[in-house]
């Protein structure tokens, strides 16, 4: 290339520049002034209601562990313009699905009465915040009456121990108790059964391979050596992968429990036993490991080996996450 047609190109480099800059300081002397945004809105803001126990309770939580807590999960509206004279509003709305466009299988509940939340909300901050991992965000807190989900069309799970409650996509939802009536066990194993739902998502976050690899695999191996080979976490009942109905104990297949399902409303037990789904199976070890101490379950699952494998792997993935576990 000769310097004459290099001095060109760079010539018009140059202009080019000088041009894009021109071009840009005319469209920002155009545009408008800034105007306000309310996109950065911060819903998570409790104001007192002192004439209100549980109300009061809620600001007094919140006011000391900066978690905002609800009893409906449509928290705000805005007007956003009318159709033909009739108002349009958009929704602030709690999310029990770990997604931003929501879950159908998750079903619930709403909160038929507070008079049970001052309580449950002193056990929430002296028995359950204390002990999660300190940079874990909790947005807000959902009250239900009761939580389940919904696997397949015709029936329903009921999740029971180790799984009062679930952290969605901006809320914690808890399976409401009557703290006040509980025994100090009771108290104890409901705020283990609750810290669970929470650590659920953590785990499943942050060690999704080990998950699969060394804590499923224990269960499906031990039943796939039975000559079945139907994955054990298909949430289906097992007359459907134990046709002769001889089930194994949940222990001898490295679970605690067995799910109970309602299966298109059928009296018939035998459609009710349902193995646990891989979440389910967490929040359950998840439970015992932040109830019992670990000697506690040595001697509990002293003869289940394949249990305390499971426990083991637990613990450990509860412990590196930051959460406080029982000694």
């Amino acid at each position: 290339m000769s310097y004459n047609t290099q001095l060109v190109i760079t010539r018009s480099a140059v202009i080019s520049c000088l041009l894009a800059v021109l071009l840009l300081s005319e469209s920002c002397r155009k545009e408008g002034t800034l105007a306000e945004s309310d996109l950065d809105e911060n819903y998570f803001v409790i104001k007192d209601n002192p004439d209100d126990p549980a109300d009061h309770a809620i600001y007094q939580f919140y006011t000391s562990t900066g978690i905002a807590a609800y009893y409906n999960d449509t928290i705000a509206k805005k007007k956003v313009g009318d159709t033909s004279g009739v108002p349009v509003y958009s929704y602030m709305t709690l999310s029990l699905s770990y997604g931003l466009f929501g879950n159908e299988s998750i079903q619930f509940q709403r909160l038929s009465s507070k008079t049970p939340l001052p309580a449950l909300l002193d056990l929430l901050k002296n028995d359950v915040v204390t002990r999660l991992p300190e940079d874990l965000l909790i947005p807000s807190i959902l009250f239900l009456d009761s939580i389940s989900y919904r696997p397949y069309p015709f029936f329903n799970v009921r999740l029971t121990d180790g799984t009062a409650s679930l952290q969605g996509y901006n809320t914690v939802g808890i399976d409401v108790k009557d703290v006040e009536s509980m025994t100090a066990e009771e108290k104890k194993m409901y705020a283990a059964s609750i810290l669970a739902g929470i650590a659920l998502k953590t785990l499943t976050r942050l060690y999704p391979g080990e998950l699969q690899r060394d804590f499923f695999s224990i269960s499906r191996s031990k039943v796939n050596s039975l000559g079945v080979q139907t994955d054990i976490y298909n949430v289906l009942p097992l007359i459907g992968s134990f046709p002769n109905m001889n089930f194994p104990t949940p222990a001898s297949i490295g679970f605690i429990r067995y799910n109970e399902a309602d299966m298109l409303r059928l009296p018939i037990e035998i459609y009710k036993v349902v193995p646990p789904g891989e979440p389910e199976d967490v929040r359950i070890y998840a439970a015992h490991v932040l109830y019992y101490s670990e000697q506690e379950l040595n001697t509990k699952y002293v003869n289940d080996a394949l249990v305390l494998k499971k426990l083991n792997l637990i613990r450990e993935m509860l412990r590196e996450a930051g959460f406080k576990l029982p000694v």
